[in-house]
């Protein structure tokens, strides 16, 4: 099978829908091989990262939209998929086209709050109702894009993020970290994520409010954010306006080489949010070995096993998060074997099902076709 995926992030890009990005493409390269994969990706002047070894990569530079088009046309017609991957829904009109232009299956990829309504952009919702197959990374973003939907696909299929289990894994507080940080001898709740005004969900404010009130309970917590944003500011002065200076840390953002110790230096990692379509942030905590409080509202709750790997709280009920809190900081470290299911192994072998599907399902769509059109 040929396939053809658009991404609206390059490759190498920051966050977790990039880090989604990454290993669905390594995982579609696996499964129908490097010659049978075109990727265009929204890419800018900053994407210098190396293509997929064998694999038809436009980063389409600066290019802007007029320009993106056409490049996504032009790979389209060369590339002769049999399934074109909308990784974005702002991209469906460009994934329609190209899929029109080859006869091919039209699958889209759901990530989380930017399809739990429907978008700005009218003309990518009312052609999500031409979609064949829908990728969500959890159960409650497929459902919420579904209850919008034109027509809801023949085919929706839940894929959640995956972890490197290699390289995120359990190990002791780095001493140097908690040095650079004022960390050391005390507790440490952590949470990861961008700060954006526009995604005031994370639970940053939650949580900070929750160390605010159990420090004065006589608890020696600090809280350190790890991220950055155009909301770190706001964030910062409250911090100071609630007398937590030096309690509460901003790391910003760190490089990947540094990120699992960061997890490590943390006691529980706390993310009472409300808008999350998964979190893979929730995967690497546990991954390290970390205690996990998740929201019981949003994807998060998918990412912990229905609270089988974490504890669930209702972000709006503080006195959960406090119980919580306190609760996480009494449990060991370790891994939980659960973790596995959301290796990169587990990732790579329902991809590979899904190609299988999606393969089948297309053989017999031509078949059917070929029976109506015989003599």
């Amino acid at each position: 099978m040929r396939v053809m995926l658009l991404l609206n992030d390059a490759l190498n890009a920051r966050g977790g829908i990039a880090q989604f990005n990454r290993d669905f493409a390594g995982a579609l390269q696996g499964a129908v091989g490097a010659g049978s994969l075109a990727i265009l990706a929204r890419g800018s002047r900053d994407d210098v990262g190396p293509a997929p070894r064998g694999v038809d990569y436009d980063r389409g530079f600066a290019a802007g939209k007029t320009g993106f088009a056409a490049r996504a046309l032009a790979m389209a017609a060369r590339a002769r998929a049999d399934l074109v991957i909308c990784g974005h829904v702002h991209l469906t009109p460009l994934a329609y086209a190209a899929a029109r232009l080859n006869g091919a299956t039209l699958a889209l990829v759901a990530h989380g709050v930017d399809v739990w309504r429907p978008t700005s952009h009218s003309l990518a919702n009312r052609l999500t109702g031409s979609v064949d197959s829908l990728i969500s990374v959890s159960a409650l973003t497929a459902a919420r894009m579904r209850s919008w939907m034109d027509r809801a696909p023949a085919r929706t299929t839940i894929l959640p993020n995956c972890v490197d289990l290699d390289a995120f894994t359990p190990g002791p507080k780095p001493a140097a970290l908690a040095a650079r940080y004022g960390l050391r001898d005390c507790e440490v709740a952590l949470t990861v994520g961008r700060m954006s005004t526009d995604e005031r969900y994370k639970g940053f404010d939650e949580t900070m409010e929750a160390v605010a009130r159990l420090r004065a309970a006589g608890r020696n917590l600090k809280y350190l954010l790890v991220g950055d944003g155009s909301d770190r500011a706001r964030l910062e002065e409250k911090a100071r306006a609630m007398g937590l200076d030096g309690a509460v840390v901003f790391a910003g953002h760190v490089p990947e080489s540094e990120k699992a110790d960061h997890y490590r230096l943390a006691d529980v990692y706390c993310m009472p949010s409300s808008g999350e379509g998964f979190g893979i942030v929730v995967l690497e905590a546990l991954a390290c070995g970390v205690p996990v409080i998740a929201s019981a509202i949003d994807g998060t709750r998918e990412a912990v096993d229905g609270g089988a790997l974490g504890a669930l709280v209702e972000p709006s009920q503080s006195a959960q998060i406090d119980d919580a809190l306190i609760d996480a900081l009494q449990q060991p470290r370790g891994r939980r074997a659960g973790v596995l299911r959301f290796g990169a192994a587990a990732f790579n072998h329902r991809v590979g099902e899904w190609i299988a599907r999606e393969g089948a399902a297309r053989a017999r769509q031509s078949s059917g076709l070929a029976q109506r059109v015989a003599p």
